[in-house]
């Protein structure tokens, strides 16, 4: 019988029960990779860190990331969230940085108090790539809406930090409410372009991620969703941290904002429930060198002993 000390954790939340949910195992070195799997299942939240020592290495503490359906070499609020409870669990001590080592490489992390004396937790993303162009009707088929609702001044592609995205823009809040994606029109979509696990370079599926310049709340300055297939089901993510710091690397590539510095807010999670506030700050150089960072405040729900038999 192995117990382990676990956290759970709401990431982009203002406040508790918002943002998205991440389960934190310490202590993980004592699990098998399918024990690992396993216990992602049964938290069922779209993703389960798990820390597999105590003590950092070079580059950081090595954690690992998996959905219910697979591992993943990044994702952003788990690399918050884990980073928060290391802070909090482990280090136990006034912390302005530290690094994660997950499979996607060395990630910083960042706390920083903001106006209102409130911790703010920062990564720094990876440089960020790019691939494909895709048909704006294509996806709006997809999308179940109208192609002339795709903003069509700029491109529909893919972007990593780690982990590929779609990056799709609309025009109107309006569009992005009414969304209907059906399961297995998505899944062709993703079979045809070789990006769905079966058949992609990475074994992973493209997930969306659909963003317009209008928002909810005036003091933001885009409202996105992030939709995926897990399990042969549509789901949706309440906030996405690596998707965003795609979204901000596109957004500099693309100078959708007529500017080499980006500094915004994003949320997302409106549609099911979950608001999401999610901080970007960016830039791109002269050389066509991005510096992206993502941050959002994480709140501390539970903690207890998980027994795995």
């Amino acid at each position: 019988m192995k117990k382990l000390p676990f956290y759970i954790v709401d990431v982009f939340a203002e406040k508790q029960y918002q943002g998205n949910q991440l389960a934190v195992f310490q202590h993980a070195n004592q699990l098998t990779t399918e024990e690992m799997l396993t216990l992602a299942k049964e938290t069922n939240f779209q993703e389960t860190t798990f820390i597999t020592s105590d003590m950092p290495n070079e580059n950081g503490y090595p954690v690992r990331i998996f959905t219910p359906e697979y591992e993943i070499p990044f994702a952003g609020h788990p690399t918050l969230g884990t980073a928060f409870v290391i802070k909090e669990e482990i280090e136990k001590q006034p912390l302005s940085h530290l690094k994660l080592d997950l499979k996607v490489g060395s990630i910083p992390v960042d706390f920083v108090n903001d106006k209102n004396n409130e911790q703010v937790v920062w990564l720094t993303a990876k440089s960020p790539s790019f691939r494909g162009s895709y048909d704006k009707s294509e996806v709006a088929n997809v999308l179940g809406i109208s192609a002339t609702e795709i903003d069509e001044n700029y491109p529909i592609e893919e972007v990593s930090t780690g982990i590929f995205f779609m990056i799709i823009p609309l025009k109107r809040l309006e569009s992005i409410k009414n969304l209907s994606i059906n399961a297995q029109v998505y899944t062709n979509f993703l079979l045809k372009h070789h990006i769905h696990k079966s058949n992609s370079t990475s074994g992973l599926h493209t997930m969306f991620f659909i963003f317009c310049p209008e928002a909810y709340s005036a003091e933001n300055q885009i409202n996105a969703r992030t939709i995926l297939i897990e399990n042969e089901v549509v789901k949706e993510d309440a906030a996405t941290g690596s998707a965003n710091s795609c979204l901000l690397a596109y957004l500099l590539k693309n100078n959708y904002f007529q500017t080499s510095k980006v500094n915004i807010r994003v949320e997302q999670g409106y549609e099911i429930n979950r608001p999401s506030l999610i901080y970007l700050n960016g830039e791109i150089s002269e050389n066509k060198d991005f510096f992206l960072q993502v941050g959002g405040k994480v709140q501390k729900v539970a903690s207890g002993e998980w027994i795995v038999q």
